[in-house]
Parts: C-alpha cells; sequence; structure tokens
C-alpha cells in the first residue's frame, strides 16, 4: 500500500475535526470514566492520547487515498475499553471475513466483577454459542446483529499517517494511516498498518452503546487452529428438531482431489437441495443451492481426507454383509477401525477390491456421524462431473438425484424367520457401541446375544436371553457372573420390515458389477405407532437384514448393522436360560 504524503506535525489533528471530536469524547468516556469535563480538559486528554499513542508521531494529509484492504482471516489478541458502563474486556480470538465466523476465549471486567467467556459467533448460521468458562454452562442463540469486518470500511475517510514508535530505528516502529466515518448515523474511527492494513485500534459511538475502544495486539495472518470455529463440546445438546439426514449422489477423485455431491439434506423436518463441488488443489468450494438456484464461493480450509482406509488404521477381521454363502445375496468385507486426532473412527471395505461400504466417525465437537456407501462403479463416467455449476448440470443432476425407479413397487418383503450371526448397535447420542454374536427365533420370539458393550471409554460383557412367550429376560455379566432376572414388559418388534413400511428403492453395496465385490439391497423407510422414523435395509432375493436405524425422543438415533447372516438355528442350547440363572 503506498504512503500516503508528506508529514506534518501531530497537532495538525485540529484540522480534522470529527475525528478529533470523536477521540476527544472516546478519551473522555475512558480517561474519566464519563465523569462531564469541559471541552480544554478534553482536548488536553485527546492530546495526551493521540501523543502516547503515537509517540509524537508524523501524520500525513495528502490527497485522499482508496481505503486499504484488511487481512481476510487472521488471530491474535484484543482488549476492550467501555467506561460508560465501567466495562473492560482482554482476550485471544480468531477471525474469518470469508465464512463470516469470530471466536473470542474473554475475560471480562465489570467493576470489580470478572467473568471468564468463550464465544462464538457463527453469522452463516445466524447462531451464537457462548460458554461460561467457570460454571462450563452454553447458551445458543440466533444471531440478530450484522457482520461487522475488522477492516477500513469502504467509505471511511482518509485522515493522515504517522508511525507508532521510534521512528526510523529498524524493528522498533510501525507506520500507520488513520481513517473515520459514520455507520447508521454513528462516528467510529480505526488505525490499521500502511503495508498490510491490519487492525490497530478502533473506537466506535453511540447513543446506545457510549465510547467503545478496541486495541489490537500480536496479529498474525491466517487461522492456525483448523478447530476454531468448531462449537465447544458444552454445547452439544441433542435436540430432535435439529437432527439431520442427508442423501446424495457423488463423484470422487483421489488423484486430483476433487469431489462433487448432488445432496438432499433434512434437518429435523426442513428439506434442502444443493449441488457442492469442492476442488482442493484449488482451494474452492462452490455451493449451489438447487432450489433458489443461488451460488456461493467460499475458500477451502478443512484438509483434504481420502475415503478409504488410514495406514495406520487396525484390522478387525472379516464378515459376510447379506446371506453368507447365498450368490448374489451376500458381500465379503473387511473392518477396520482407530483414531483421528484421538476421535475414534471405524471403516468398513469390501474384501478384494477395498471399495467404501460405511464409515463412522465421532468427536465431542461434531457429534457421531455415519455415512453409508452405495451403487459405486469404478472412475468416472460424467467428463464435467468437476466443472463448477451451470443451470442446465443443475436441473440434470436433481432429476437423476430424485428420481427413483417404481415400475414394480415391491410389497415389504418377510426377512427368515430364524437367523443367528453377529450385530453391531451404534447410539452416537449416548457415545454407545455394541458388538455381538446373536440367535433369532420370530417363530416362537426368543432372541439371544453374547455382547460387548462400550459406553464412553468403559467396556463390558453380557449374555442376554429375551424368551417373550415367558415374560422373561436374563441378563449375565460375563466378568463377575452375576445373573439378573427380570420380567419382560416392551413388546416383541421382529428383525425384518413392517408390512406398512415404504420401498425407497434399490441400491448396490460395495463394486456395482462386480462379481462377488457386492450385494443389492432394498430400502424402506416408515414411522412406527408412535410416530418415530425408522429405516430398514434388506438382501433384494431373501430379505436378510443387512441394516436398521430408529429415533425417537427417549432413545435418540440409534443404529443396527447385521454381519455373517446364516439361516436356522445351529445351536439347539441357544435359547436355554445360563446356568449362572438356575436358582
Amino acid at each position: 500500500m503506498p504512503r500516503y504524503g508528506a508529514s506534518l506535525d501531530v497537532w495538525q489533528l485540529h484540522s480534522s475535526p470529527s475525528l478529533f471530536n470523536l477521540m476527544c469524547h472516546v478519551t473522555c468516556q475512558t480517561v474519566y470514566k464519563g465523569v462531564p469535563r469541559d471541552r480544554e480538559t478534553c482536548v488536553s486528554a485527546a492530546m495526551f492520547t493521540v501523543a502516547s499513542l503515537c509517540l509524537l508521531a508524523t501524520v500525513a494529509l495528502a490527497q485522499e487515498p482508496h481505503p486499504c484492504e484488511s487481512p481476510r482471516q487472521f488471530e491474535g489478541r484484543f482488549s476492550i475499553y467501555d467506561n460508560d458502563r465501567n466495562f473492560r474486556a482482554f482476550g485471544r480470538f480468531a477471525y474469518d471475513d470469508t465464512n463470516r465466523r469470530f471466536r473470542e476465549i474473554e475475560e471480562m471486567e465489570i467493576g470489580r466483577d470478572r467473568e471468564y467467556y468463550d464465544r462464538l459467533y457463527l453469522h452463516n448460521l445466524n447462531l451464537e454459542y457462548r460458554m461460561d468458562l467457570r460454571t462450563r454452562n452454553c447458551t445458543v442463540s440466533t444471531l440478530t446483529r450484522p457482520w461487522i469486518p475488522f477492516a477500513v470500511p469502504q467509505d471511511a475517510r482518509f485522515r493522515g499517517e504517522g508511525v507508532i514508535g521510534a521512528s526510523g530505528i529498524p524493528d522498533e516502529h510501525v507506520t500507520i494511516a488513520n481513517f473515520d466515518g459514520t455507520a447508521d448515523g454513528n462516528r467510529y474511527f480505526i488505525i490499521a498498518t500502511v503495508e498490510d492494513c491490519v487492525p490497530v485500534t478502533a473506537g466506535f459511538f453511540s447513543n446506545r452503546t457510549g465510547g467503545v475502544l478496541r486495541q489490537f495486539y500480536d496479529i498474525t495472518i491466517g487461522l492456525r487452529d483448523p478447530d476454531a470455529f468448531i462449537p465447544p463440546q458444552e454445547c452439544h445438546t441433542f435436540d430432535p428438531d435439529k437432527r439431520f439426514f442427508s442423501k446424495a449422489r457423488f463423484a470422487y477423485d483421489d488423484r486430483q482431489r476433487r469431489f462433487r455431491e448432488f445432496e438432499e439434506v433434512q434437518v429435523g423436518r426442513d428439506v434442502d437441495y444443493f449441488d457442492k463441488l469442492y476442488l482442493y488443489n484449488e482451494g474452492k468450494e462452490y455451493r449451489v443451492n438447487i432450489r433458489t438456484r443461488t451460488c456461493n464461493v467460499t475458500g477451502l480450509t478443512r484438509p483434504w481426507i481420502p475415503f478409504g482406509v488410514p495406514a495406520d488404521a487396525r484390522f478387525r477381521g472379516t464378515a459376510d454383509i447379506g446371506a453368507a454363502g447365498v450368490p448374489d445375496e451376500h458381500v465379503i468385507v473387511n473392518l477396520f477401525d482407530g483414531k483421528f486426532n484421538n476421535n475414534p473412527y471405524f471403516m468398513t471395505v469390501s474384501g478384494t477390491d477395498c471399495i467404501p461400504i460405511q464409515s463412522g466417525f465421532y468427536s465431542n465437537d461434531t457429534g457421531g456421524i455415519l455415512t453409508d456407501f452405495y451403487d459405486i462403479s469404478l472412475g468416472i463416467s460424467d467428463p464435467d462431473a468437476f466443472i463448477p455449476p451451470t443451470v442446465m448440470l443443475l436441473v440434470v443432476s436433481l432429476a437423476a438425484l430424485c428420481v427413483v425407479t417404481l415400475a414394480q413397487l415391491p410389497h415389504p418383503c418377510r426377512s427368515p424367520e430364524e437367523f443367528e450371526g453377529r450385530l453391531v448397535t451404534f447410539d452416537p447420542d449416548k457415545r454407545f457401541f455394541s458388538k455381538a454374536r446373536f440367535a433369532y427365533d420370530d417363530r416362537q420370539r426368543r432372541f439371544r446375544e453374547f455382547e460387548e458393550v462400550q459406553v464412553g471409554r468403559d467396556v463390558d460383557y453380557f449374555d442376554r436371553l429375551f424368551l417373550y412367550n415367558e415374560g422373561k429376560e436374563y441378563r449375565v455379566n460375563m466378568r463377575t457372573r452375576v445373573c439378573n432376572e427380570t420380567g419382560l414388559t416392551r413388546p416383541w418388534i421382529p428383525i425384518g420390515v413392517p408390512p406398512d413400511a415404504i420401498f425407497n428403492g434399490t441400491a448396490d453395496i460395495g463394486a456395482s458389477g462386480v462379481p462377488d465385490e457386492h450385494v443389492i439391497v432394498n430400502i424402506f423407510n416408515g414411522r412406527d405407532e408412535n410416530n418415530n422414523p425408522y429405516f430398514m435395509m434388506t438382501s433384494a432375493t431373501d430379505c436378510i437384514p443387512v441394516q436398521g436405524g430408529f429415533f425417537s425422543n427417549e432413545t435418540g438415533g440409534v443404529h443396527r448393522d447385521f454381519f455373517d447372516i446364516s439361516l436356522g438355528i445351529s445351536d439347539p442350547e441357544a435359547f436355554i436360560p445360563p446356568r449362572e440363572c438356575s436358582t
């Protein structure tokens, strides 16, 4: 940024009446704690403030240049003074003008009281998170005030140039520019460095807020912490109206780090449609709302994460999805898990070609996220898949996303009455994960499972037997060998597709069309008698359970995966109560 002209004596700020009057007012408010003073006293104080700030800086008043452009992302420390309300605050902050986000860890002093807060403002989402660092209580509210950048407004008036520190001594000074103006009828001033337009000091006065002075320190350009704008874990409370579900068609290119998805997003009861394109090599994200045809282009800051098994993942074994051993009714998969940034994940891939089938991830910031992959075909069939959106492409893609073949709408199928296998249950809201071997008998309403249960970091092992015709449940803790026998009050719910379920279409799990690397499934959903949503996925021919999900306000979201299913019951003693339960 060019220098702004020849230097004049600092006292020529008198020739800039609006800036000088504002600094007089803010100085009187700050120094004299709101006590009325005569103009000579305020003028003297303002002179002293300017002299102290600039250390006898030189000020330039040449021809008026355009306001400079401040960095879009930076972090550092700040202090705020508002002596009208006897208020001071100090803290660290992270600022992102590109995505309209601001985070501050703040110590507030109001009179003799001190408080400590972590505040996050997400203006694109109209959300504010405010956590009291003493009590760890979090308040989430809607943002109503507009985003105001930490920058020199385009209509600001240049008022001069100066030097903070010892002029001419290397690393002992910085050249700054002064601007002022009005916003919504309220006066402000801002001081920024000449070269990079980094904010140094800003002052603002309105009848509602009084005079507020903000100073910036230790500014570094860019954002070092990738989690700077993730809400505090204390703010993650479950709200059923904000539960999230999406389905999409996608194209993935790991070589050139590109990803495209045409997505139907359901948050609570609201449904929207988006076309998203991520070009990591170019550092750009294109996001089009297909309903409104509006496009938002932003910079990509998060890293590229490939769809695959991380190099340090732990192999946990193989499993069979569908009817084990039945041609075209099963696929063999490999199971992996591990930790990423100390957050647990798992990954399921096809046994031969390592095609992604399912992944799960949990962190305190995001909660539990589960992703299922269907109809995978190798290569990219559309040469325009990674070209930024156009209107025609949107129309075609929306049609491809929304059309479901209903030529022969099948009735809900009936699953086998007896089978056994392995079962994985995941409940992200309660941080609950279990895996079990089980035996299932729908004819006589019996169910047995040998279960490993993980809740948070605690792991336990149980043998459970449910005999619904007798109305009894047996539960043995395998560590202590203690048995607990109780009465069954909840009804028997078959593992299968309810008669009134809605058919949603077919899908291919694994590598579509590759022998022994895929299984075709039918997808159903619906609501139970209490109006709680569920979905069920079964193999297309024999209706073998593959996956199921359920949500209620009482249980939260529960997800189940079925593996290694074999028809019939191989163990004749599967439903005999454990010997520890004999009385």
